[in-house]
């Protein structure tokens, strides 16, 4: 049976009509209010305060099993990159690095560590080591890999979000906070050398 136009139907049809686009019209206004809350109050990043202070040292574990802390790249420059194996974006922005910017990078003496959020945070993927050794990583100066400890994600992560970054200037401080390092090397990389 195909519905008549509300208009036209008796009055019943018309109570049922109304009750439908009422209800839809409901339906539809809590999803929208739903999306801009989430998108609204879901936090990004680093507090932005965080900028302009010292980056609290954490423990390392590098691909090679070694205990490490960010006091090792103290007095250089470093774009702390914070990872998971299974994001996408991380996938992209880690091989526009490998092709585009490791050399200028390098160059430049700004290190970048790219860091597993810890275990992944809980979602499945290939390992740090076969993430990075997809991506073209063979122990090229400055550029590394580790994984951290859930202490050391929550500080820097507390939102557990993927693709974040740190800049943390030679001086041991934290220069700039932000997401998709990938999509913005150049300006990273500008903001390294000036800090």
């Amino acid at each position: 049976m195909v519905p008549r136009d509300p208009a036209t139907a008796n009055p019943g049809q018309r109570r049922r009509w109304g009750w439908r686009i009422g209800a839809a019209s409901a339906v539809a206004l809590a999803i929208v209010i739903a999306l801009a809350a989430s998108n609204l109050l879901r936090p990004t990043g680093l507090p932005a305060a965080r900028a302009g202070k010292p980056a609290p040292d954490i423990p390392v574990s590098a691909l090679n099993g070694s205990a490490s802390s960010l006091l090792r790249f103290q007095g250089h420059p470093l774009l702390l990159w914070w990872i998971a194996t299974w994001c996408p974006s991380c996938n992209s922005g880690t091989q526009l690095f490998h092709q585009s910017y490791l050399g200028q990078f390098e160059a430049a003496g700004v290190n970048v560590l790219e860091i597993e959020l810890y275990n992944n945070l809980g979602q499945p993927g290939p390992s740090l080591a076969q993430f990075a050794a997809q991506h073209g990583y063979a122990n090229q100066s400055g550029w590394f890999f580790g994984t951290s400890s859930a202490s050391a994600t929550n500080l820097y992560d507390p939102h557990a979000e993927t693709d974040v970054f740190d800049l943390i200037g030679s001086a041991g401080k934290v220069v700039e906070t932000g997401s998709t390092p990938g999509g913005q090397l150049s300006s990273i990389l500008s903001a390294a050398t000036s800090a």
